[in-house]
């Protein structure tokens, strides 16, 4: 997050989001395929780590979508109700498929939304400079 305070401006909000999702996405596979505590650990915390990260730039999106908060809003609730449900889902998905095949298709998912993801994040960054322009 300091990174993209410092850099913000030349970075916009596509690319980070970029990263941030293929990091993502290929540390949830790793999750399935290691056998190691401490290595899962690392893992683990590395995945709840980035899409914090992610969230917190999806919210930023949203708001430069609308600053009224009609985009950040359900997009806060989307989340909480997932995280809350996510590990009775997971779980139940897990049990029916295996941990690899489970952090495979996670993985997969997360490298699926980076396209519509940056084309939103690109259009909310020229929302903001439309709005600002209007403004000035």
């Amino acid at each position: 997050m300091l990174l993209v305070t410092i850099f913000g401006n030349r970075l916009g909000r596509a690319v980070p989001l970029t990263i941030a999702l293929t990091l993502g996405g290929a540390l949830k596979v790793c999750i399935g395929f290691t056998s190691d505590p401490t290595a899962l650990a690392v893992l683990i915390i590395g995945v709840n780590t980035i899409y914090a990260f992610a969230f917190a730039l999806f919210l930023g999106t949203s708001a430069g979508l609308d600053a009224r908060g009609r985009w950040s809003g359900p997009l806060l609730g989307a989340y909480l109700v997932g995280s809350s449900f996510a590990p009775l889902l997971g779980g139940a998905l897990i049990e029916a498929f295996s941990i690899p095949a489970f952090t495979l298709v996670t993985g997969l998912v997360s490298f699926l939304v980076i396209v519509p993801t940056v084309m939103v994040a690109r259009v909310s960054v020229g929302a903001e400079k439309a709005l600002a322009r209007s403004a000035g």
